[in-house]
Formats: C-alpha cells, sequence, structure tokens
C-alpha cells in the first residue's frame, strides 16, 4: 500500500489501485484545500464518518508515523468499490465549490472612503479573467462617439458586457478596473463616466479602480480606454 495525503490525511490506497486515477483524485482535493476553506474543514469529518476503518480492506490514517502493516491480499473487498465511489462523488462536490464565485469587495476603516470605486477586491474562488484594454469601436471596428466622451464610454462598458458575457459571465463580474483617458479629455467630464457606469455597475460595491491620464492612445480619436479584471464561478 501506498500513503498519499489529502488535506492532511493521508489515505492508504491498495497498490492494486489504479495508478492514475488516485492522483487525478488526489491532486483534485489538494486544489479544492485552497479553493475552498468550508470544503477543507467538511473533508476530514466526512472522510472519516465513511473510511475511517474499512474491515479487511484499508485504513485512514491520522498519524503520519504510523507504521503500515496492511496484507496486499485483503485489498480485493466490495468496500474498496464503495471506497471509490464515496472519494469520486467528495471530488466532484468539491470542484462545484470551487468553481463557485467567492469575492468579497470592500473598504478597510484605515483607508480614505473612496469615490466611485472600492479599495480592495478580494478573491476567494472563481474563474479570473483578464480583459485587454477596451476602446469605443463597435463590433465591426468603427469608432462611436469621435469628439464625444459621454459616447465613448458607454461604448467601452458595451464592449465589457460582452467581453464579460463571451467568457462565461457578466459584467457585475469585473472586480478590477483601469481607466486610461486622454489628456485633451477636461477632467469636469469626469461625472459624466460615474454616471455611465453606474449604469452597468453596482455603484453599493464598484470594482477597485486606477483612473490615470495619459498624453494620447492608441488613436487620436480615441479618449478612454478601460481594461478589466473579472472572476466567474457557477
Amino acid at each position: 500500500m501506498r500513503c498519499l495525503p489529502v488535506l492532511g490525511l493521508p489515505i492508504l490506497i491498495a497498490k492494486d489501485f489504479d495508478e492514475n486515477k488516485p492522483r487525478r483524485i488526489v491532486k483534485l482535493l489538494h486544489d479544492m484545500k485552497t479553493a475552498d476553506p468550508r470544503f477543507q474543514h467538511a473533508l476530514p469529518g466526512i472522510l472519516k464518518r465513511r473510511l475511517t476503518k474499512c474491515p479487511n480492506e484499508f485504513f485512514l490514517h491520522v498519524d503520519l508515523n504510523m507504521v503500515d502493516q496492511h496484507d496486499f491480499t485483503l485489498c480485493h473487498n466490495p468496500e474498496m468499490i464503495r471506497f471509490r465511489i464515496t472519494l469520486g462523488l467528495i471530488a466532484i462536490a468539491g470542484l462545484a465549490l470551487a468553481q463557485k464565485r467567492d469575492v468579497k469587495v470592500y473598504n478597510p476603516p484605515t483607508l480614505s472612503k473612496p469615490n466611485g470605486y472600492s479599495h480592495i477586491a478580494e478573491v476567494n474562488s472563481g474563474k479570473i479573467v483578464y480583459f485587454a484594454g477596451q476602446i469605443a469601436n463597435d463590433r465591426d471596428g468603427k469608432l462611436v462617439g469621435k469628439d464625444d466622451f459621454a459616447k465613448q464610454v458607454q461604448q467601452v462598458f458595451e464592449n465589457l458586457t460582452a467581453a464579460t458575457k463571451a467568457a462565461g459571465g457578466s459584467i457585475s463580474d469585473i472586480i478590477k478596473l483601469n481607466y486610461y483617458i486622454a489628456e485633451k479629455v477636461n477632467p469636469d467630464q469626469l461625472p459624466k463616466l460615474r454616471e455611465i457606469r453606474g449604469s452597468f455597475l453596482n455603484s453599493a460595491t464598484p470594482p477597485a479602480s486606477t483612473l490615470l491620464f495619459v498624453h494620447a492612445l492608441a488613436s487620436p480619436d480615441y479618449l478612454i480606454e478601460i481594461e478589466a479584471v473579472a472572476v466567474i464561478g457557477k
């Protein structure tokens, strides 16, 4: 038998057990350790109740220093089948937890109160997706809103909506925004940016953000470019 650690609990697997299957399952369970703390805490109890001691076949050890004296000939037991099914179901349940979106957006009292953004976006689980800077081109590549800051902002957020949808989520999954605004744009127009952003995103918990005025963007006709990071989950 061989001892494989799973979330701190070594599991003894019969030597005739398919070498690839346990490795895959153990890796899945190991990845879940950091994917979702709730699963990490629940798994030991599940395993102990179901698998602490399966007669004539294998033991779940919590003592890393225990010496194994199991008889290899006793590994062909129906309990092993039930063990495989149980562990597989645990892996599937853990994958579901790992894919669940768990994000906390907040402002700690030790930092100043932000205006229209959040200081921290904390990701505990979910698929992280990075989006290239979006400009005010429509799907055909034509500029929308030449010399009109508000129209360009509207188009950029519509592009972000389409991009997040293509990635399997929605614009509400965005947790970080970086704004690049051409220096020829008057800062007095920033309230228009906040107003339009508020029509796409939750103003109560807006994404963490950075805003920069730059000398120019890729084309002199572009007034704003926004890149984003989203966390998408089931």
